[in-house]
């Protein structure tokens, strides 16, 4: 019996509208309120990382490591893997914060040709050279590499990777095209509409955010057919920037001028064109900051997404041996917080779980637990084997594979992905 079809995606202005928002955040009130305290299995701790992070080593961000790391206390984060854009003058790798700042634990990395670098030596390669001899080389250094961005990966033959990006927040951004015209007003109505549009984002940040979230199933089936013969990470691509938004500034020509989060000129408007901005924004005073919006503040896009590793400790060296060995899931945090999710296989007496490889036996089963009740799957080389609307399904193991899990939860009315773990591996 095939499930029933999910119901239509709510379009993406219409999930901003307050009164979508308010029952989002109501419903997220009350999926906390049922959540169930569990323990991670016994020798593992669950860390919250984020891996596709920017900051002002990048040009096109401009946040330095202790605003990064309160953003990222307050939402509860863990571990921040940096991934700067390279620089010609200097190594983005080697001169990024590491360590503990603020509480939380910083590892420098870098976003280049493609891919999220972590080299094992703290000291990019030459990046002037094939995506092969990329990998290689920080794989030879003992580092880590994502595919970053795939949606726009070619070779899927590579050797050599740690893993990729399931969900890419920017990738998702991309395609609301009603929501990015709507960004971009041409007339008084316009900017009438997207003065109530920002200040209900302000009113509802976390669920706001949440609004241009769409599956990215292509990236999942790459996953899967990687994941065939090997660990391979998921990991999330929080692509963090903080630096959409909107500021508006008086000049002396009784003008505004509309800027950017990075400060960078977007336009200059004569309210003797458009009377409404008198009533927008007040009066144009030379040189005065009359309107301040950050559409994507560390706070919200790190608390938006993760990847959760599972590592005996929260060192760098626990956190990148067990990147490597695919022990990761990803969570959309904002929706409910996920740890103490549990995916393991049991097998003569012992306990798996995500990143191991284990020999088909009899009597083999896997279980997946979660800290709330959620709409569950099991997949065995992306087909699904299982499912239930409970926080707990368990499946009994009878042929070799790739197994991992879902879980999803409805708000608003539509279902939304909550977990993706990487894989077990049952072997012939």
């Amino acid at each position: 019996m095939q499930p029933p079809a999910p119901p239509a995606r709510v379009a993406t202005l219409q999930r901003l509208e307050k009164p979508f928002l308010e029952r989002v955040h109501t419903e997220v009130a009350a999926l906390a309120a049922r959540r169930t305290n569990r323990e991670p299995l016994p020798g593992w701790q669950d860390w919250r990382c984020i891996l596709h992070c920017h900051s002002s080593l990048s040009h096109d961000s401009r946040g330095v490591p202790a605003e990064i790391a309160a953003a990222a206390k307050q939402v509860g984060v863990d571990a921040i893997f940096l991934a700067n854009h390279p620089r010609a003058t200097q190594d983005v790798v080697t001169d990024g914060p590491q360590g503990v700042i603020g509480g939380v634990l910083f590892v420098p990395g870098s976003e280049a040709n493609g891919f999220l670098l972590y080299p094992g030596d703290s000291k990019l390669p030459s990046l002037q050279v094939g995506e092969q001899a990329l990998v290689t080389a920080i794989a030879n250094t003992q580092g880590l590499s994502f595919i970053a961005h795939p949606e726009e990966h070619k070779d899927w033959s590579l050797t050599g990777l740690t893993g990729m990006e399931v969900y890419n927040t920017h990738a998702d951004f991309k395609d609301e095209a009603a929501l990015l015209s709507a960004l971009q007003p041409k007339d008084s109505t316009g900017y009438t509409r997207l003065l109530t549009l920002l200040n209900t984002m302000k009113a509802y940040p976390r669920e706001a955010f949440a609004a241009i979230y769409d599956p990215q199933p292509a990236n999942l089936a790459h996953y899967d057919s990687l994941s065939k013969s090997r660990a391979f990470a998921a990991v999330a691509g929080n692509d963090s920037h903080e630096n959409v938004g909107f500021v508006v500034k008086g000049t002396d020509e009784g003008k505004y001028l509309l800027e950017d989060a990075l400060g960078e000129k977007i336009s200059l408007l004569d309210p003797q064109k458009t009377p409404a901005l008198r009533f927008l924004f007040g009066e144009p005073t030379p040189g005065k900051e009359l309107f301040r919006r950050q559409l994507d503040p560390y706070v919200s896009s790190l608390g938006y997404v993760s990847t959760h590793v599972l590592a005996p400790e929260r060192t760098e060296r626990a956190l990148r041996q067990s990147l490597a060995e695919g022990r990761t899931y990803v969570a959309f945090d904002w929706l409910a917080d996920p740890k103490g999710t549990r995916f393991m296989l049991q097998s003569g007496g012992k306990i798996h779980t995500i990143g191991d490889s284990v020999t088909l036996a009899p009597g083999q089963s896997i279980t997946f637990q979660t800290p709330v009740v959620a709409a569950l799957r099991l997949l065995r080389e992306g087909k699904e084997v299982a499912r239930a609307s409970a926080d707990t399904l368990t499946f009994a193991v009878t042929e070799p594979g790739s197994y991992r899990a879902e879980a999803s939860l409805t708000v608003g009315g539509e279902p939304h992905t909550w977990i993706l773990t990487s894989v077990i591996r049952v072997v012939p």
